[in-house]
């Protein structure tokens, strides 16, 4: 299954001129990815890269709105088909998505961007480099999968992610890891003022609203967050009920079980902010 993506590159973009390329999801570690590369390369030879998935929150793309404005409009967006979205995936799949079984981030971002990457690199006839926000402190599978990951060097990006395949380095692309050795507090003091608002809000990761791949913790935090939070939570409880599958690893939390995750619809107040909680 291949969601083939479409874009657009603006006319005022020289593309011959770019020599970097920075997936952008709206999240703090891609945000200082794409400073730092225009810090380092200039504005006129970078571009953002961003892969909507159609789960992403109002906020996240407003956030990505004014990163372009403010950035001569250099983020590009891979649009999928649009049923080519999370709770389809779900449907077709008949189950959630885990650690184990990332299906959505490989459909609708992975295979997206790469699609890019060759289709970039061959009608250009040179390569480029891909500045990735990977961090090791982030998760301890990231810690053991980029140890000895060094951030001013150029990888294969087989060696980074094994779903990109081995030829994109034979068409010049290599991946770098910049902040694959950032704490969070570097990665915020370096956004400084672009920074995700949804951060403020209590949120501890912002690409796709919410990563149904991730912990409990980080889900039910997302849908306690505002009224969107818990408008994705009912659409994953009808999505339990469709598949009998839980999106909880918990079976005590999900919403195949008698607990409610969220015992009430949030108000409207905005959450308290843990942003010092990072």
């Amino acid at each position: 299954m291949l969601f083939e993506p479409h874009w657009t590159i603006p006319d005022h973009i020289d593309q011959a001129a770019i020599k970097c390329v920075v997936p952008f999801s709206g999240g703090k570690d891609s945000t200082a990815c794409f400073k730092l590369a225009i810090g380092y390369f200039g504005l006129e030879h970078v571009i953002g890269l961003f892969c909507d998935t159609k789960w992403e929150h109002s906020e996240t793309y407003q956030f990505i709105r004014d990163m372009n404005a403010k950035f001569d409009n250099r983020i590009i967006t891979l649009h999928t088909p649009e049923d080519a979205t999370v709770p389809n995936l779900v449907r077709r799949y008949g189950y959630f998505p885990s650690g184990k079984a990332r299906f959505c981030t490989q459909l609708l971002k992975i295979a997206p961007s790469k699609f890019f990457y060759y289709s970039f690199a061959e009608s250009r006839g040179e390569g480029f480099q891909v500045w990735c926000g990977m961090r090791k402190e982030e998760s301890n599978d990231r810690k053991i999968r980029y140890s000895g990951k060094i951030g001013s060097e150029l990888y294969d990006p087989y060696d980074v992610n094994e779903n990109y395949g081995k030829k994109l380095v034979d068409l010049g692309v290599y991946f770098v890891l910049p902040v694959v050795d950032w704490s969070s507090d570097l990665v915020y003091q370096y956004c400084d003022e672009d920074i995700n608002p949804l951060y403020a809000k209590g949120a501890d990761r912002v690409g796709c609203a919410p990563c149904l791949a991730a912990g409990d913790a980080t889900k039910n935090r997302y849908f306690r967050l505002d009224s969107e939070g818990w408008d994705k939570y009912l659409i994953v409880r009808g999505l339990e009920q469709e598949t009998g599958k839980s999106a909880w690893r918990s079976k005590k939390l999900s919403g195949l079980s008698s607990i409610k995750v969220v015992a009430d619809a949030p108000k409207e107040e905005t959450a308290e902010c843990s942003f010092c909680n990072y």
